[in-house]
């Protein structure tokens, strides 16, 4: 059996532990990848905008 798990962006590293979480309670992988993603989404802090426009100037 295969052990599942997460893997994402620096984005997401503080939010991989709510998908984790979903995987150990046995939900579904998309379930965990939803929830992980719509936590670094959410965050106030995260500023994808600004992140992408200092890498291209």
């Amino acid at each position: 059996m295969v052990k599942p798990f997460l893997v994402g962006s620096d984005s997401a590293e503080h939010f991989l532990h709510i998908g984790a979480e979903i995987l150990r309670k046995h939900g579904t992988s998309l379930d965990a990848v939803e929830a992980s993603c719509r936590a670094v989404e959410a965050n106030p802090e995260r500023d994808m905008g600004k992140r992408i426009t200092d890498s291209y100037w």
